[in-house]
């Protein structure tokens, strides 16, 4: 869906978003230099007067897993939160596109993500494995759908990529 609401989109902003290298890694990011704050903040009134998208907005308690705790070991450390991402990878990984958000408290895009500590680091020492395998961490990712700005500055909703778990897997070596 392609929303074209503001008149004049500024001729010499560009729309297409330089990401730090520490958001490389996990394929979303937080904070992006630059972001079109104002703009965005413009689409988003516009989008809900006509409330014709309905923005994702995970909401759970992060510090609570189902279940009893002493059923979930966890194999690998990771980082559990929610994320208000402005910026993230396409779904084919070679295009990173602004999301559609505001910052902090007022974020209108949030997923709940779960990342390694240590990508590819050790699993947890109880873990073992056959003789000539090996343990790793390895990081999972799920897609979701987000409305986002192409590089003219129009919206557009589509599934990017967001971790959504960190795993203990094994490879032979």
């Amino acid at each position: 869906m392609l929303f074209k609401f503001i008149n004049e989109i500024p001729g010499s902003q560009s729309f297409k978003p330089n990401i730090p290298k520490e958001c490389e890694d996990i394929g979303i990011c937080d904070d992006v230099p630059e972001y079109p704050q104002q703009y965005v903040t413009q689409l988003i009134d516009q989008i809900n007067k006509i409330n014709q998208t309905n923005f994702n907005t995970d909401i759970i308690e992060l510090t609570e897993r189902f279940g009893p705790e002493e059923e979930n070991f966890e194999m690998c450390k990771s980082k559990e939160m929610l994320y208000s991402p402005l910026a993230a990878r396409s779904v084919n990984g070679k295009k990173w596109y602004y999301i559609v958000n505001k910052k902090n408290e007022e974020a209108i895009q949030t997923f709940r993500v779960e990342v390694c500590t240590k990508q590819n680091g050790n699993c947890n020492s109880v873990a073992s494995f056959a003789l000539g395998n090996q343990g790793y961490c390895k990081q999972k990712y799920i897609l979701r759908k987000m409305v986002a700005l192409d590089y003219q500055g129009r919206t557009f909703e589509d599934y990017f990529v967001i971790p959504s778990c960190c795993s203990c897997v094994y490879r032979i070596l």
